[in-house]
């Protein structure tokens, strides 16, 4: 008799604890008709993606913004393992609005493309210093406006470019980093494998988190290698050794 009373408040346990982990505020569909789930955060003034307890799958498109209660709230965040495991999720386009992402895709090994329409926003998001916070880790392709990026110019008032920000963006093949960069984080284009020309436009060297910055891996092992072996770095005229030390 005991023993069934055990039984039976640990599976009255289990359940609370499972409501509790997959409890979301509020549920809105988006314009394809996909109903993405949402926690409040920053006092209910802005709303997080949250995980959805059947997985997201297909091609995800998060809003900038929804409408709750006739009043319109912006998504600033995807939040803590919003997308773990979604093996069936292919592309994910993630709006200028969102300005961190906590772990969100871990281990959605079949992700295959990123969308964004705004490089300096994308430059902006906080990524919680974790590989798998950045979609582009298992993506590798990421898309500006309907467009593959290969040759990446950062825009002229971007001044960080922080962590991990272009992770994995094995596609990229040209860099151009313009004179206002001061900053670019922890492996902000680690993984960046065909990256074969990096263009620095400010005479003044700017400041890299850690030599992991530019750091690379091979298909099988992923092992780390100097960029500088299989790049050509062009900068201005007497700034050479100044900027190539800080990278």
């Amino acid at each position: 008799m005991e023993q069934l009373k055990q039984k039976i408040l640990l599976s009255v346990l289990i359940c609370i604890v499972g409501v509790k982990a997959f409890a979301y505020d509020i549920e809105a569909k988006n314009e394809d008709g996909v109903t993405i789930y949402y926690n409040w955060i920053n006092d209910k003034t802005e709303l997080e993606v949250t995980y959805n307890y059947n997985g997201y799958s297909g091609n995800i498109v998060i809003p900038n913004s929804i409408t709750y209660e006739d009043k319109s709230y912006n998504v600033t965040s995807i939040g803590y393992h919003a997308f773990y495991e979604c093996k069936n999720l292919r592309c994910i386009t993630i709006p200028s609005s969102v300005t961190s992402m906590n772990e969100a895709f871990y281990d959605c090994t079949y992700l295959s493309s990123v969308n964004i329409n705004d490089i300096e926003a994308w430059c902006r998001i906080s990524f919680a210093k974790s590989f798998y916070s950045n979609p582009l880790y298992y993506a590798h392709h990421l898309f500006l406006n309907g467009e593959e990026i290969k040759d990446l110019v950062i825009p002229n008032n971007v001044t960080s470019i922080n962590d991990y920000v272009f992770n994995g963006c094995s596609e990229l093949t040209s860099l151009t980093i313009p004179s206002s960069v001061t900053y670019i984080g922890a492996n902000a284009f680690y993984g960046c494998m065909r990256l074969n020309t990096i263009f620095c436009l400010n005479p003044i060297p700017f400041y890299c988190a850690k030599k992991s910055t530019f750091g690379c891996r091979t298909d099988d092992l992923r092992d780390s290698y100097d960029i500088y072996n299989y790049a050509t770095l062009h900068v201005p005229m007497g700034s050479k050794e100044g900027i190539f030390n800080c990278l």
